[in-house]
């Protein structure tokens, strides 16, 4: 019994030693970056990480980047670009693990995405990086399980603001939250407002908290916006696709599956048809997808389908896209019928059923290449992606690369 203890004693003095040496490291890996940036937020962090990456490259840092959305990688101050590759899902030990090695490589600055999604793991995160300056993206609906509300998770965001020093946002709605939080902390507040990010890329709030970081470095406009004009899109970036249909008519496919929110999802949808233009859907607005018979010109209206990719451990968003769907599918509304693949949980069934919305369930994508049964082969087709990106949104997403004749490189 005496053995039994002097063994656990000693491995437990082993087990502190380590933790404290673990601890100097860190920290003596830490005063090798001038500057550390966390960011943090519901939608766009990866976009507005390699975002910042360009500016840092820019003004001349030996920057490392990672993004941890649709693929996990590096971003390294050449450019070039690593996949991360995983054995086990996500731990939030991973910012600490490629912190270090970004500092064994001359690494001068960091700007790496949050790669936790509960509360108490956000604040592990921000620990191990000590960052000068938190980004936080926007607060939305989503991860209700471990965030709660929108606001709840704007609180959240709020509590890796570091003491002393600087937070950055383009969130009309958060704004006054996040400037009392950091007021709090005796942190500086940056807000750039969205319309100074317009222009520079498919959304603006994340050009706008790109520049927001661009003016906290010293960085003049000019350059940070040329920087952001030519960073590499992530490849979960919303894209629109097209193709023609059997039928002769224009299909345009809207790659939102990425964007894991109604309001982000609302958001691209609208942008989808103005990017389409006026060779893309015939109506004038983003709500005229369902409205009346003919659009603008006099052509046959556009058909509007959004089609939902549901993967299994997250049955709490597919209720969200659910009642999304179904508000979008009623009169009035933006889509003309919705398709879901993967999973869906009995209880978002049994809300369908009641809805009186028209939707389908479908095995693959290859389902949608049936756009008869749609009735959409004589007129334009807006097909919206939305849900995942993982899962069946993979499956999805090489469908459209496939009908519009791309190859994959991502």
């Amino acid at each position: 019994m005496y053995r039994s203890f002097i063994v656990g004693l000693a491995a437990t003095a082993m087990f502190i030693a380590f933790l404290l040496l673990e601890q100097l490291v860190a920290i003596k890996a830490r005063r090798r970056f001038r500057v550390v940036i966390h960011v943090n937020g519901t939608r766009g962090k990866s976009t507005v990480t390699r975002m910042i990456h360009a500016v840092l490259r820019e003004a001349g840092y030996q920057a490392w980047g990672k993004t941890t959305g649709t693929e996990p990688r590096l971003l390294l101050p050449d450019g070039a670009e690593r996949v991360i590759r995983r054995i086990a899902p996500a731990n939030v030990r991973e910012q600490r693990n490629m912190a270090l090695r970004a500092a064994i490589a001359g690494a001068d600055a960091l700007v790496f995405e949050c790669n936790a999604v509960r509360p108490e793991l956000q604040r592990v995160s921000s620990e191990y990086l000590k960052p000068d300056l938190l980004v936080i993206t926007n607060a939305r609906l989503d991860h209700r399980p471990e965030q709660g509300s929108a606001e709840e998770a704007a609180m959240t965001f709020a509590a890796t603001i570091p003491v002393g020093g600087a937070v950055a946002s383009s969130d009309m709605v958060r704004r006054a939250l996040w400037q009392e939080a950091a007021d709090s902390r005796n942190a500086r507040f940056l807000f750039v407002d969205p319309v100074d990010g317009a222009g520079l890329g498919d959304l603006s709030e994340s050009v706008a908290c790109a520049l927001a970081v661009a003016d906290w470095l010293g960085v003049p406009r000019p350059r940070a916006t040329k920087a952001i004009a030519g960073h590499r899109a992530d490849p979960g970036a919303f894209r629109l696709h097209s193709w023609s249909g059997s039928g002769g008519a224009r299909i345009w496919f809207a790659d939102a599956s990425a964007a894991n929110d109604p309001e982000s999802t609302d958001r691209l949808a609208d942008l989808a048809l103005e990017q389409a233009g006026a060779d893309g859907p015939a109506s004038e607005s983003a709500s005229g997808c369902n409205q009346g018979t003919a659009g603008s010109e006099g052509r046959p209206r556009a058909k509007c389908v959004l089609v939902v990719a549901n993967r299994p451990d997250r049955p709490d968003r597919a209720l969200l896209f659910v009642n999304y769907a179904m508000t979008g599918c009623s009169q009035g509304g933006r889509y003309d019928e919705v398709a879901f693949m993967g999973p869906l949980p009995l209880q978002s069934r049994l809300a369908l059923r009641r809805s009186g919305i028209r939707y389908r369930f479908i095995q693959n994508a290859e389902a949608l290449d049936d756009l008869d049964s749609f009735g959409a082969t004589t007129v334009e087709t807006m097909i919206v992606a939305a849900g995942n990106r993982g899962g069946p949104g993979k499956d999805l997403h090489a469908w459209a690369l496939a009908r519009a004749g791309r190859i994959v490189t991502e």
